[in-house]
């Protein structure tokens, strides 16, 4: 039954499920299978948090303090471009309808390069360094850059969660990230 697990897991994981799921073949469901689901989510929602823990709008505001592509390191452009190449993926499959693929372009790029790479060498230079410094702050400029896009890729399917974390990046309880444009 669907409302009994929303109840036991929340309804942006039975989304996620679904969206992870294989409709062109049996569509198999139970708790090792939403436990795996919650387990992805839980990935996802944690890597979101750090992201938005280092974008304090008291610390860092991408008009005032964001770093043009030119004068990052090669490790933060790398990571751009990496964000532009998903970016294009997951809108070729949402062009097709193909959601499976969408969620697991997002769901490896999170997970592989941007949580297990980027966000784990870089976290002590957001840590350590002074708040102006110039590494730091193009950090928080492909951080920006990755909540920006990514929120808006997963708004679909993880309506709920997305939409709380539009509000804490825009500072807007107003703006609904469902109303918001993507451009890649």
């Amino acid at each position: 039954n669907p409302m009994d697990v929303i109840k036991k897991y929340g309804a942006d994981i039975l989304r996620l499920w679904a969206v992870n799921s294989d409709f062109k073949q049996d569509m198999r469901i139970g708790d090792d299978n939403l436990k795996q689901v919650a387990e992805q989510y839980r990935k996802v929602r944690n890597t979101f948090r750090f992201m938005l823990g280092n974008l304090n709008a008291d610390d860092f505001s991408m008009e005032k303090d964001g770093v043009s592509y030119d004068a990052m390191c090669p490790a933060d452009q790398m990571m751009l471009v990496r964000l532009n190449e998903v970016c294009e993926d997951a809108v070729e499959a949402y062009r097709h309808y193909d959601f499976l693929s969408v969620s697991s372009t997002l769901m490896n790029f999170m997970t592989n390069e941007l949580s297990s790479y980027y966000l784990d060498f870089t976290k002590d230079i957001l840590y350590i360094e002074k708040k102006d410094d110039a590494r730091r702050r193009a950090v928080q400029t492909v951080l920006w850059k990755c909540v920006d896009a990514l929120a808006k890729l997963w708004a679909p399917s993880l309506v709920y969660t997305m939409e709380e974390v539009w509000k804490h990046f825009t500072n807007d309880e107003a703006h609904s990230i469902h109303l918001t444009e993507f451009a890649a």
